[in-house]
C-alpha cells in the first residue's frame, strides 16, 4: 500500500490536499502523486479488460467444442 508523499510532511494542513480556485493543487507533491495514481488506475483498468477478453474468448470457444462434440461433429482440420 502506498501511502503518498504526505506520511510525516511537517508542512501538511489542514486542507493542503484541496484545490484552489483555479484548479491548482495546493500542496504540489500531492498534486503530481494523485496524476500518478489516476494513471496506474488507467492502465490497471486497460489490463482487467484484456484479460476479460481473453478469458470470454476461452469460455465461449470451450463451449463451441463442447456442443460440437454433443452433435458429434468431428473437429475441423
Amino acid at each position: 500500500m502506498n501511502l503518498g508523499p504526505c506520511k510525516d510532511c511537517r508542512e501538511r494542513y489542514v486542507g493542503c490536499h484541496g484545490q484552489g480556485p483555479d484548479g491548482t493543487w495546493r500542496c504540489e507533491a500531492w498534486g503530481r502523486w494523485q496524476e500518478e495514481q489516476a494513471g496506474n488506475r488507467d492502465r490497471s483498468a486497460g489490463e482487467r479488460f484484456e484479460k476479460q477478453i481473453q478469458r470470454d474468448y476461452i469460455c465461449a470457444s470451450k463451449e463451441r467444442f463442447r456442443k460440437m462434440k454433443q452433435r458429434g461433429q468431428p473437429k475441423r482440420r
